[in-house]
């Protein structure tokens, strides 16, 4: 007997993002146009990756998409269960 699972996948279409758009947008958030107002490298790194998403979340937003799948009796995805089968055939020399 087989059952169903969801799974959810996300990603960001990074492929298609103008990439002079994204860099002018870029050079004129506050890591690259106002002076370092801290010497410590956390708050530093913080505000770059506060930035980059804020640069992503623009270009390439997030994008969840849902897949079901088939369950095996175990629970196991028939994908795995394929995958394994595959794996313990031996192959002919």
């Amino acid at each position: 007997m087989t059952s169903s699972a969801t799974t959810r996948y996300s990603y960001r279409d990074i492929k298609n993002i103008n990439v002079q758009q994204f860099r002018d947008f870029l050079l004129s958030m506050s890591s690259w146009t106002l002076p370092l107002s801290s010497s410590d490298p956390d708050s530093i790194v913080a505000q770059l990756s506060l930035d980059l998403s804020s640069a992503l979340d623009k270009f390439a937003p997030l994008r969840t998409l849902y897949k079901n799948e088939a369950m095996g009796p175990a629970g196991n995805s028939l994908d795995d269960i394929r995958l394994c089968i595959c794996q313990a055939d031996p192959v002919p020399s």
